[in-house]
């Protein structure tokens, strides 16, 4: 309901003119949207995707935290990883991409303006999936120092990651 500018009297929001003294609502429609402060609603799909993207860079996160617990947890030198560029790489990936995910979802607030991140991120999180199973299933635990806990949490966070950006690409909505 909206207030008619003329006579003052409550009107339905999508009448085109006041049915009590004929005074044309539709300039004033069309104002009030140009002038709003209100971009763009987020969806319950939307916050669920995010919410779940969250949760997956939590879990991220934390294979990267039990990543490089392996280089001062052990005293034994054979579950020690060699340094090399491929490590840094792994890591640099391990903390990069969740960091960047959780920022993006934490300035978002579950508002979507296109759904070339969410299909990005879809990209990726089940990309470094299968790529993390097929790891595990080749050498097991072994290919990572020997933590059944680094694969694990790599595959929920994945998993958490990939239901959420599909939650926000179903949920998306383009502005008319």
């Amino acid at each position: 309901m909206i207030t008619c500018p003329k006579c003052g009297r409550p009107v339905s929001g999508r009448a085109r003119a006041c049915g009590y003294c004929g005074q044309s609502l539709v300039q004033d429609y069309f104002y009030r949207e140009e002038t709003g402060t209100n971009p763009a609603r987020s969806s319950a799909g939307a916050i669920a995707g995010t919410t779940l993207g969250i949760f997956g860079c939590l879990a991220l996160l934390a294979a990267l935290i039990f990543h490089m617990l392996v280089l001062f947890g052990h005293g034994d030198p054979d579950y020690l990883p060699e340094m090399n560029l491929v490590w840094w790489v792994r890591t640099l990936l391990m903390a990069v991409l969740p960091v960047v995910l959780l920022v993006q979802l934490l300035i978002l607030r579950g508002v979507r303006y296109s759904m070339v991140p969410d299909c990005v991120w879809l990209f990726l999180s089940v990309a470094v999936l299968m790529v993390v199973i097929q790891a595990y299933l080749d050498t097991g635990a072994d290919r990572f120092y020997g933590m059944a806990m680094i694969p694990y949490l790599l595959v929920v966070g994945c998993v958490l990651v990939a239901f959420g950006a599909a939650a926000g690409i179903l949920s998306y909505r383009p502005s008319a």
